[in-house]
């Protein structure tokens, strides 16, 4: 009796058109004939994907996604036409070889898993995933992401790519590549669709110069590696980057070269830059589409310039802008539009608590919206107040006390910059005028060129007498006619 009842749920929710699960190898799935199967194949200890070909292959019409991961597979064969399958995940296995032309059968395959694996750059040969033979060519796999990290690849084949004409996302994080050498290279650039890169924590310490000459990524992930400075290589994808993730390098300073050029980058991700000390001038300048910063976990950084942000157009985009868990003692009042920002992250940084500050304590009072955990700012000297929150600080500082930001370049340099900004106003606004006038003068000149042999047609009295009298002849004819109609 369940039996049955367990069928029929199961025929129900098919006829619904829904996703089922089922369990691997389930004799159940065999009675699905519409809707969708997820196959859950993971931690079932399997061996050999051939233990679950033949049961792969008797619901093949149904069969969406199947997830083997988990299991002790060691070797990739090639699998049977499964024409619906779109994910297929074999993840924490321990692959390290793989049937020629192993997925050529899966034609609407979207994403493949191989991460957590042994696969090797000698495991990932040109055959592995090659299309379908043509009479022609060979036709592309439509795959659009491609899962390879935490892997043990050194280097790629060059041409183990070029039959993922699709390929949208690239992961190769947590590879021992140490290196983009030119095999890797070429392999890389011989995909036309690539949207996101992720080399993280593949022992990288530099960047071939030439590297994203044929790409238009969107997003790269350069966390966890070695570099030392933001790669000048970047500037290849100013037109295309949308984000970039430095995370955990030896990154020391980043400075007016470092995004330079990134007009349409959204989001940068720098914390965790054990040696990261100075953000100077000039850094996110320019970057007119930035909109999040993450400078975080930087236990070294102590000083980022009044004018990171800066641009003598005195324009900011930027809504979210994390720097906590950093070593700064003293933030500009000027480094950003506080009041424009969607989120601010402060805490877990050592505030001197002097008149250089007065204006955080005032931060933090009013922007309690926006300011993340704003009773977690806490004052590190002077001593006396060492642990108070800065909130309480503002209740007892000194409000006669004069800062020394009063007296120093800051406001100065922020002057200078809205009178240069009015002085360009000014000076487009005259040069329209005088453009506008030029243009006047030239219409008025060539009108006065094109009329000046102009003289007013003149009518002699002769010509008027002469159709006067036609007009009396028509009329005395007209008359005539009438009276003989009469």
């Amino acid at each position: 009796m369940w039996k049955i009842l367990g069928i029929l749920v199961t025929l129900l929710a098919a006829t619904r058109c829904e996703d089922i699960t089922v369990e691997c190898l389930s004799p159940e799935a065999l009675n699905i004939k519409v809707g969708g199967i997820v196959a859950d194949c993971s931690l079932h200890g399997l061996t050999r994907l051939t233990t679950v070909i033949p049961w792969l292959t008797n619901i093949s019409t149904v069969l969406q996604s199947a997830n083997m991961s988990n299991n002790k597979i060691n070797y990739f064969a090639k699998l049977p036409l499964l024409p619906r399958l779109l994910t297929l995940t074999l993840s924490h296995n321990k692959i390290k070889d793989m049937e020629s032309l192993a997925v050529v059968n899966l034609i609407n395959l979207l994403t493949l898993d191989l991460s957590y694996n042994r696969i090797t750059g000698e495991t990932l040969r040109a055959d592995v995933l090659k299309g379908r033979y043509a009479p022609d060519r060979y036709e592309p796999l439509p795959i659009r992401v491609l899962l390879l990290g935490n892997n043990e690849i050194h280097s790629l084949n060059r041409r183990v790519f070029e039959h993922l004409n699709y390929l949208k996302e690239l992961r190769l994080d947590h590879n021992p590549l140490e290196v983009i050498d030119d095999n890797t290279q070429m392999a890389l650039q011989s995909l036309p669709e690539l949207k996101i890169l992720d080399l993280a924590k593949t022992g990288l310490t530099h960047l071939p110069s030439d590297l994203f000459q044929h790409f238009e990524l969107n997003s790269l992930y350069l966390n966890g590696n070695q570099l030392t400075s933001v790669p000048d290589s970047l500037g290849s994808l100013a037109h295309s980057l949308r984000l970039i993730n430095i995370n955990e390098n030896p990154i020391k300073e980043l400075n007016e070269d470092s995004f330079l050029g990134l007009r349409n980058l959204e989001d940068i991700i720098a914390s965790g830059l054990s040696e990261l000390t100075a953000i100077k001038a000039n850094t996110f300048s320019n970057l007119e589409n930035l909109k999040t910063v993450s400078c975080s976990y930087n236990s070294k950084l102590t000083e980022i310039d009044p004018f990171a942000f800066w641009d003598h157009k005195g324009k900011f985009f930027l809504k979210e802008l994390y720097l906590n868990n950093n070593n700064l003692k003293i933030i500009s009042k000027y480094l950003v539009p506080w009041d424009k920002l969607d989120k601010i992250t402060l805490e877990e940084n050592p505030w001197i608590c002097d008149c250089r500050t007065g204006w955080l304590a005032d931060l933090v009072s009013i922007r309690t919206t926006t300011l993340y955990r704003p009773y977690d700012l806490q004052c590190s000297e002077p001593t006396w107040l060492n642990r108070t929150l800065l909130i309480h600080w503002k209740n007892i500082k000194d409000k006669n006390d004069t800062c020394a930001s009063d007296n120093d370049e800051e406001p100065g340099r922020i002057k200078a910059i809205e009178e240069e900004i009015g002085t360009h106003t000014i000076r487009n606004t005259l040069i329209a005028i005088l453009l506008f006038t030029i243009a006047i003068a030239i219409i008025l000149g060539l009108t006065f060129f094109k009329y000046r042999h102009y003289k007013p047609l003149r009518v002699h009295s002769n010509t008027t007498s002469l159709a006067a009298k036609e007009v009396r002849y028509i009329k005395s004819d007209v008359a005539e006619k009438s009276l003989l109609v009469s």
